[in-house]
């Protein structure tokens, strides 16, 4: 992966030999200059599949769609698609960003309440945890390796 593109409302992406596009893809791969491959414009999202390009489309209904172009591609929520143009791979996908407006007053009280539950048990946990720590003897973790030892594999174990 080479980067990463958010469109936000009314925006473009372009590829080819231009500084604006976020894939460098050689003049000879491509119908014109810099074509617009993807772009935003209100609530509509649009992926343009050049000439000569192949594109993969998974909906979100759980089917897979091979195309070529050229063909416009109207996204929605849940849909993936590649376009694969010579050696580079445009991957697209509508991911929601402001995912907490989308969860309304009650979806923002049960996140505060778990948020309180969970502080309250790491303060209780912290409450109840022991002050002093202890010290283990010389040799112990030794002794407790070897009791294992012989539980597992009587017939290994060392002798005394």
């Amino acid at each position: 992966m080479i980067g990463v593109r958010h469109l936000l409302a009314e925006g473009r992406a372009y590829i080819g030999d231009t500084p604006g596009s976020i894939a460098r893809v050689p003049s000879g791969e491509l119908d014109r200059a810099a074509p617009v491959i993807a772009e935003v414009t209100g609530a509509r999202y649009v992926l343009h599949v050049p000439r000569r390009t192949r594109a993969r489309l998974h909906g979100a209904d759980g089917l897979g769609r091979l195309l070529t172009g050229p063909v416009d591609i109207e996204l929605r929520e849940g849909d993936r698609a590649v376009l694969v143009i010579g050696p580079v791979q445009v991957r697209a996908q509508i991911v929601p960003i402001e995912i907490i407006s989308r969860l309304g007053s009650s979806g923002l009280r049960w996140i505060g309440l778990l948020g309180a539950l969970y502080i309250t048990a790491l303060a209780i946990c912290a409450a109840l945890a022991p002050r002093d720590r202890a010290r283990l003897d010389e040799g112990s973790i030794r002794r407790a390796v070897g009791a294992a030892a012989a539980q597992l594999w009587p017939e290994r174990a060392p002798a005394r």
